[in-house]
C-alpha cells in the first residue's frame, strides 16, 4: 500500500516557505518593520525580495537598507548530524554563503515553526544568541547536557562542510564567526494563528477587497516568483497588487500618510462662515472674507468662538470652513436648523483668486508639510483618540493661543473655530463601521509578539472555557536570576508566568527552586512524577502527560530545580512572547466614554476583524449595544488593572463570547481569578 506522507509533508513545507514570502511581501508593502529575531535594525525598510535566488542560502532573501537577510525556511526540522538530514544540509548552506564572502551585515536565518524540535527553537536560539552578544550567562551558566550536544553537533556540521568545501580543516575563529552570523527565527505563519490573524487587520487597513483575497494573492505571488527564481521590489509588487489598493490611496501617492484626498488642494486664501447674523432680518449669516494682507499679516482673528475684524466687530461663529462646499455639506447635515431659517449670503467683492496669492499658496504648501510630517495620522489632533470614520473632517487649527496645527478630528471633537478643509472618504471605514477609532496598524505591531494566550487556543473546537487569571502577577521584577528546571534527557526548562522567564532575587530563586525540588520527589515517590511535554511544553504530571500529548511528542521527567543568573539569551530564547492577553479590543459607550456593559459583563474581542459576526450573533439573541466606538487594550499590565476593577464591581468578564437565540453563552472564555481555582473546577467540569 502506497503512502503520501512524505508529498503531504513536503507541501506543507512549501506553503510555510510561501507563507513566510508573503509576510514579507506584506511587509515591504505596507511598509512596516518586522520586529522579531532576524537581526534587523527596528528603522529597517525592505527593499528588494529575491525568491530561489542564487544565493548558497536560497529561499528568500531581504534586501534592507542596512543589511542583507538569507533565509532558509524548514516548517519543522530537528537537530542532527546526519550527513542526510536537513539540520546538516541547512548548515551546509550557512558554510557556504559564508565562503562567498559574507560580510558582518549579513544575517543567515533557519526561519521555522514551534513544531519544530526544542532543540532548534529553543536550545540552538539560545546558545546562537548568546555568541552573537558575548552573553557572560553564557559563561557562566554551564551548558546543560542537552545543550552541550546541540552545541557540539552544530560545531562538527560547520567543520564536516567546511572541510569538504574547501579541503581544509575549520578554525575556531571560522567556526565562530558563521555562529556569529546565524540566527533561529520562530514563525508561526500557518492558517489560524494569530501572527496571520494580525496581518489579516493590517491589510484590511490598506485595501479594497477582502484581507483574505489580498493574503492568497501574495502567497501565489510568492510561489510564481519563487518557481521563476525572480525578485521583486515595491514598485514591482505595486504593479501587481496596486490594484487593490484604495483609490484615494493610490491617488495621493505614498508621501501623504493621512491617505486621504483634498479634492482641488488645500484652500487657504479664504475664510468661509456661519456666523449669527448682526442684521435683525436674518437668522444667520454666510460671510466669505478674505484671510490675509498682500504682506501676509493676517485680516482677521478667531477666539472664544468668536471672529474679529479689522476694523474691532466681533461676530459669533457657528461654523467655519475653506470653502462654499464645506458650508453646503454643513448646512444638509443640519437641515432642521436651516430647512426654515433666514439666511443671507455675503460673498466677497472682488474678482481677484484669493487662493492663488503668493501667501495663501505659502501657508496650503505649509498645511500640507502638517500633514505629510504627521508621524500618527490618523489620531485625532484633538483628543488624541484614534480615528477609523468615513467622513471624519480634516481640520486646520488658526486661532489665538493655540499652536498651528493640521490634521484629522472626530466630529465630536469639533469646536466653532476649526476651520475645515475637507473630509476622508474611505471604503475601508465605511466597510468596517462597527471598528470606530479603530487603529489598525497599531493592532498589528502589538499581536506579533502578543496574545500568546489564544495561540495555544487557536487550534481548539470552540466551547465554553474558564481562562484563570492571576490578579497578584507582578511583571515589574528585575531580580537577576531564574529557575532552571532540568529534564531526564539532559535538557532544561525555566520557570516563567504569562510565557516570559520569570525573573528572581537570588534569595528567593533558591526558595523556589527548594520548593520545586520537594514536590519533584513527593510526585516521584508516587510514581507520578512532574514533566514537561517535548513540543508543546506542556508542564504537568506523568499521568496527564500521557492523556494530552500528540502523539509524535515524548514526555521529559523532571529531575531537579536551580537558580541560575538571569541573561538575554534565556529571555530570548525561553519567552515565548511579551504579552500573553493583550492586544485585546473592547467597546466604549459613545456618550461618556466608558467601557460598556451588556447585562453585567464586558465583552472583550481578540479578532476585530470578526466584530460585524459577534455584534449579528448577540442581536439575535435580544443583545443589542448601545452607540459605541472601540478601544484597544495594549498591555497585560492595563488589561489586569481592568480586570481587577470589574472583579471589584462582581462584573462578568467575557472574551470572544457566542450565545444562542435564547441568551445562553456557547462558547468563549470567561475570565474567572486563579486563587479560585479549586472551587471552580466543578463547575466547568
Amino acid at each position: 500500500m502506497s503512502s503520501n506522507a512524505g508529498g503531504a509533508a513536503t507541501n506543507a513545507g512549501i506553503g510555510f516557505q510561501q507563507r513566510i514570502s508573503a509576510l514579507f511581501l506584506t511587509h515591504m508593502f505596507m511598509d512596516v518593520v518586522f520586529i522579531d529575531d532576524l537581526g534587523m535594525d527596528k528603522n529597517s525598510k525592505i527593499v528588494e525580495l529575491k525568491f530561489e535566488s542564487n544565493n548558497e542560502i536560497d529561499d528568500l532573501v531581504i534586501k534592507t537598507e542596512q543589511s542583507t537577510i538569507l533565509i532558509q525556511a524548514k516548517r519543522s526540522i530537528t537537530c542532527s548530524e546526519s550527513e542526510s538530514s536537513e539540520f546538516y544540509k541547512v548548515i551546509k548552506q550557512f558554510v557556504s554563503q559564508y565562503l562567498t564572502n559574507a560580510n558582518s551585515n549579513d544575517r543567515f536565518v533557519l526561519a521555522t515553526t514551534s513544531k519544530s524540535s526544542s532543540k532548534i527553537t529553543v536550545e540552538l536560539k539560545k546558545i546562537l544568541e548568546s555568541i552573537r552578544s558575548n552573553d557572560k550567562g553564557f559563561l557562566n551558566n554551564p551548558l546543560n547536557k542537552s545543550e552541550q550536544d546541540v552545541l557540539r553537533i552544530v560545531k562538527k556540521n560547520i567543520a564536516s562542510n567546511y572541510k569538504d568545501i574547501t579541503n581544509k580543516p575549520a578554525s575556531d575563529e571560522v567556526v565562530n564567526s558563521i555562529l556569529e552570523l546565524s540566527h533561529v527565527s520562530v514563525i508561526d505563519i500557518e492558517e489560524g494563528m494569530p501572527l496571520e490573524k494580525a496581518i489579516l487587520i493590517l491589510i484590511s487597513g490598506k485595501v479594497s477587497v477582502l484581507p483574505e483575497l489580498f493574503w492568497s494573492n501574495l502567497i501565489n505571488i510568492g510561489l510564481t516568483l519563487s518557481k521563476k527564481r525572480s525578485s521583486i521590489n515595491l514598485k514591482g509588487l505595486e504593479a501587481r497588487v496596486g490594484k487593490f489598493i484604495e483609490q484615494e490611496k493610490k491617488e495621493n501617492g505614498q508621501n501623504n500618510s493621512l491617505d486621504f484626498t483634498l479634492k482641488g488642494g488645500i484652500s487657504s486664501g479664504r475664510e468661509v462662515l456661519i456666523i449669527e447674523s448682526f442684521s435683525e432680518e436674518f437668522d444667520f449669516m454666510i460671510v466669505e472674507l478674505i484671510r490675509f494682507e498682500d504682506d501676509g499679516e493676517n485680516r482677521l482673528s478667531f477666539s472664544n468662538n468668536k471672529v474679529e475684524l479689522k476694523n474691532g466687530d466681533e461676530w459669533n461663529v457657528i461654523y467655519r470652513t475653506s470653502t462654499f462646499a464645506g458650508v453646503e455639506r454643513y448646512i444638509k447635515e443640519n437641515k432642521g436648523i436651516f430647512e426654515t431659517a433666514k439666511v443671507a449670503i455675503l460673498e466677497i467683492n472682488s474678482d481677484e483668486s484669493v487662493d492663488e496669492m503668493n501667501v495663501a499658496k505659502s501657508h496650503s504648501e505649509l498645511c500640507l508639510k502638517l500633514i505629510n510630517e504627521n508621524t500618527a495620522p490618523f489620531e485625532c489632533i484633538i483628543c488624541g483618540d484614534d480615528i477609523s470614520d468615513d467622513r471624519s473632517p480634516i481640520i486646520e487649527i488658526d486661532e489665538i493661543g493655540l499652536p498651528h496645527n493640521v490634521g484629522l478630528a472626530h466630529r465630536g471633537c469639533l469646536s466653532p473655530l476649526h476651520r475645515i478643509l475637507g473630509v476622508i472618504d474611505s471604503e475601508l471605514f465605511r466597510s468596517n463601521k462597527n471598528l470606530v477609532n479603530f487603529n489598525y496598524d497599531k493592532w498589528y505591531l502589538l499581536s506579533v509578539k502578543g496574545q500568546g494566550l489564544f495561540s495555544s487556543l487557536a487550534m481548539l473546537p470552540k466551547s465554553l472555557k474558564p481562562l484563570f487569571w492571576k490578579p497578584d502577577y507582578n511583571s515589574l521584577s528585575k531580580g537577576k536570576y531564574c529557575i532552571k528546571i532540568n529534564l531526564d534527557d539532559g535538557s532544561s526548562r525555566y520557570v516563567q508566568d504569562r510565557g516570559r522567564i520569570q525573573r528572581e532575587t537570588i534569595s528567593s530563586a533558591k526558595d523556589k527552586s527548594q520548593w520545586f525540588n520537594e514536590r519533584f520527589k513527593a510526585a516521584s515517590d508516587e510514581n507520578n512524577p512532574h514533566c514537561y511535554t517535548s513540543d508543546s511544553g506542556i508542564f504537568t504530571t506523568y499521568s496527564h502527560a500521557l492523556q494530552c500529548k500528540k502523539d509524535n511528542e515524548s514526555i521529559l521527567i523532571c529531575k531537579d530545580a536551580e537558580p541560575v543568573l538571569f541573561t538575554r539569551a534565556i529571555d530570548k530564547s525561553h519567552s515565548v512572547f511579551e504579552r500573553c492577553y493583550a492586544p485585546l479590543m473592547i467597546f466604549l459607550d459613545k456618550e461618556n466614554g466608558l467601557p460598556i456593559l451588556t447585562n453585567d459583563a464586558m465583552i472583550f474581542l481578540s479578532n476585530p476583524i470578526n466584530v460585524d459576526s459577534f455584534i449579528r450573533n448577540w442581536e439575535l439573541a435580544g443583545v443589542a449595544l448601545p452607540p459605541f466606538t472601540v478601544s484597544i487594550i495594549e498591555s497585560d499590565e492595563e488589561f489586569d488593572k481592568l480586570i481587577i476593577n470589574l472583579k471589584k464591581d462582581e462584573v462578568t468578564v467575557l472574551i470572544d463570547p457566542e450565545i444562542d437565540m435564547n441568551g445562553q453563552l456557547v462558547s468563549g472564555l470567561i475570565v474567572e481569578d486563579f486563587n479560585d481555582m479549586e472551587t471552580l473546577i466543578e463547575k466547568y467540569s
